[in-house]
């Protein structure tokens, strides 16, 4: 599998109701008012692409674990600007 997007804002509800822990599902939530399934803490959606075919006919649990270092914009900024300026003055 591949990392195809992530997705700059958490999600406000769960899509799929088999993911909220209402239904028994491993993301914690509740149902508000207008009977959607919020989530408790931050989610954010990441789109995968398979490396190999695979059967979309019907739907399956997985757990997949993604680890990545935290890093700001400023910090990455600052990183692209310190490297452009090293690079181009030869150091």
């Amino acid at each position: 599998m591949r990392v195809a997007q992530i997705d700059a804002f958490n999600l406000d509800s769960i899509p799929y109701p088999m993911l909220s822990s209402v239904h028994g599902g491993p993301l914690a939530s509740r149902t508000d008012p207008d009977g959607r399934l919020v989530p408790e803490t931050p989610i954010y959606r990441v789109r995968l692409t398979s490396t190999m075919p695979i059967d979309t006919s019907r739907m399956e649990h997985a757990h997949l674990r993604l680890e990545a270092r935290a890093e700001s914009y400023a910090g990455r900024i600052w990183r692209v600007i310190a490297g452009t300026v090293i690079r181009e003055t030869g150091f």
